[in-house]
């Protein structure tokens, strides 16, 4: 499959919604409503491999707005050379939460570049007898390093959506900054720590998480 430039990625996500009159900061300007707050994005441009899955578990606390917890479970499996399909669920402070997104990642972390992908889907939440529904666009961004432990893996990304609320429709935008580590002696597991912040519309967290990589037939054979 082809792999795509880091200018090439940067033109579809940035440029061309301005060259058609969509600046992104007018766009944050249009309304700004109730947030419910359960968004992460605690991820890395790592994808899954093929026939391998990823079960990640986070608990997310909520430090502005209305203050809280939320406990989320994020499943992963592969899809294709560049991408992965993802289902989510979540309870807490709000309610309920269940999503269905796409991890694309067109442009891999290698020796000379960062990874750079996209993450998109839809959401929908529950929180005191109300409902949400949102799109979400999440551009990301991350680079591993090999240490003396394993390897730790800087992250960051642009969590985007578009939510309807009731009769109501508004745009949010966060900064989330995190960090992966993963040990050498435990073969499989990832820790995951997040800081997202408040941009437009939005709410400011902290979380943190494991993920672990599911291999069947290396299980299998261990049997």
């Amino acid at each position: 499959m082809k792999k795509y430039s880091i200018y090439q990625f940067l033109l579809v996500v940035f440029v061309l919604p301005r060259r058609f009159g969509i600046p992104l900061m007018t766009l944050l300007t249009i309304l700004s409503q109730e947030v419910f707050a359960y968004r992460t994005n605690m991820d890395t441009g790592d994808l899954v491999g093929t026939n391998h899955y990823r079960l990640q578990l986070e608990t997310q606390f909520i430090t502005n707005n209305d203050t809280g917890a939320n406990l989320i479970s994020k499943f992963d499996t592969h899809l294709s050379e560049d991408a992965d399909v993802r289902a989510l669920v979540g309870v807490g402070t709000t309610d309920v939460h269940v999503g269905g997104l796409l991890k694309w990642v067109p442009i891999p972390d290698t020796d000379t570049q960062p990874a750079i992908g996209l993450v998109g889907g839809l959401l929908f939440a529950h929180y005191e007898g109300k409902s949400e529904v949102s799109l979400l666009g999440t551009p990301l961004v991350s680079k591993g390093f090999n240490v003396s432990f394993g390897q730790v893996t800087p992250f960051a990304s642009l969590p985007l959506s578009l939510k309807s609320y009731g009769s109501d429709t508004d745009i949010t935008l966060q900064l989330a900054v995190g960090l992966e580590a993963k040990f050498t002696n435990l073969s499989g597991f990832r820790f995951r720590s997040e800081a997202g912040f408040d941009l437009a519309n939005s709410f400011s967290h902290i979380t943190v998480g494991a993920a672990y990589d599911y291999d069947p037939e290396i299980r299998f054979n261990a049997e």
